[in-house]
């Protein structure tokens, strides 16, 4: 799909690398933090006795496990019993929960982007063979825009700022309802919507304004369920640019700040 760039203003396309699992975005030769990494500079105080409590309990199965295993064999040592408690714990449990959670978002948010890329016409978009966990997340989202008479404009859009030096990828620009200007529009699939998802959403819309695009009515966030309990997808407003704008400025003089300070050490 031709960036916004290129369809308002009939400039050559710029050379856009994504950049996967790393920081920066390369555009046009110059690179770009991704505006999630900036972010990550906001303490998440609340993961932390979740992650202890998810690993306690994942301590206590295996040790559990082993000792009934053991029952009609011969004592095993101090050393030989934790060794083998440590060889079968694998990876820290929080990080086997979240990557599965992950894997449920990725495809949820693939099938969700093939949905729309259909409904635009996209020559080859097609669906991908997604788990039920997945589908049923992205058949929520399709409900509710549906309901909502969401008209997609561009799907995975790469926006960046020159001046303040970041880069993102919206999930979805799109008109919703009677509102007359597009709105960015972001897909999550965690338990709640979180505070970050919020800046996240306005740094798209400001270097949507600052490369020229035209007028835009704000932003979504668009939760939606992944594991059966929730029934239909959670809807929060993003704030006015004006009241959310200043905690993303000071997100990113601190990530400047820690990033500089690092290199330095």
């Amino acid at each position: 799909m031709p960036t916004p760039a290129a369809v308002t203003t009939g400039k050559p396309e710029p050379q856009i690398k994504r950049p996967g699992n790393g920081l920066y975005y390369l555009i046009d030769g110059v690179e770009y933090p991704r505006i999630t990494s900036i972010l990550n500079v906001i303490a998440k105080p609340a993961l932390v006795p979740w992650a202890v409590k998810l690993e306690r309990a994942h301590v206590l199965d295996v040790a559990a496990a082993l000792y009934q295993g053991q029952h009609d064999l011969p004592l095993l040592s101090n050393e030989a019993y934790r060794k083998t408690v440590t060889a079968r714990l694998g990876a820290p449990a929080h990080r086997q929960t979240t990557k599965r959670a992950q894997e449920i978002g990725t495809e949820a948010h693939a099938l969700v982007e093939a949905k729309m890329r259909i409904v635009l016409g996209q020559p080859g978009a097609t669906e991908p063979v997604v788990s039920d966990e997945a589908l049923w997340a992205a058949m929520a989202a399709e409900d509710w825009a549906r309901a909502n008479q969401v008209r997609p404009l561009a799907i995975e859009q790469t926006v960046w700022s020159a001046r303040h030096r970041f880069a993102g990828t919206m999930d979805l620009f799109a008109t919703v309802g009677a509102e007359a200007a597009p709105m960015v529009i972001d897909y999550k699939s965690g338990k709640k919507i979180y505070a970050e998802a919020l800046l996240q959403n306005v740094a798209y819309q400001c270097a949507w304004i600052e490369m020229g695009h035209g007028p835009i009515a704000g932003g979504l966030i668009v939760r939606i369920p992944k594991d059966g309990e929730d029934t239909e997808c959670e809807i929060v407003r993003v704030p006015p640019i004006a009241e959310a704008w200043p905690i993303v400025e000071a997100a990113l003089t601190l990530w400047r700040w820690k990033t500089d300070h690092e290199v330095r050490a």
